[in-house]
């Protein structure tokens, strides 16, 4: 899914090795990449961590608010894992992987992982 202009990575960022494969009917294209060619593992480390604290924060929130535990039909907070692609904080962000000036590179990453399962 997209959010103002990138990928929206629900339920967490691309994993290491992972295998990304991205099609497009519109454009009739397809690409593919590995989740650490776009991001990296200690980025991944670390905004693992910073959403750690804030689920625990929120989850902390919840067993203590007065008007949670008080609210008959079970409203509290929901913290999703969610990750968002977009140019919202660095306007130079690559976030359409069809015209990534990278893709190839990319792609070639893909192969050179498989490549590595050749006995």
């Amino acid at each position: 899914s997209e959010s103002k202009g990138g990928p929206v990575w629900n339920g967490g960022a691309p994993r290491p090795n992972g295998v990304y494969i991205y099609g497009s009917y519109r454009r009739q294209d397809l690409t593919f990449f590995l989740g650490c060619s776009i991001f990296p593992p200690e980025l991944a480390d670390i905004l693992h961590e910073q959403w750690n604290e804030i689920s625990e924060a929120i989850q902390g929130y919840n067993r203590n608010a007065q008007a949670v535990i008080e609210q008959p039909y079970g409203f509290h907070l929901y913290g999703r894992r969610t990750f968002a692609q977009n140019k919202t904080f660095n306007a130079e962000a690559i976030t359409d992987f069809f015209t990534n000036p990278h893709r190839e590179q990319l792609e070639d990453e893909v192969f050179e992982y498989f490549r590595g399962f050749e006995s």
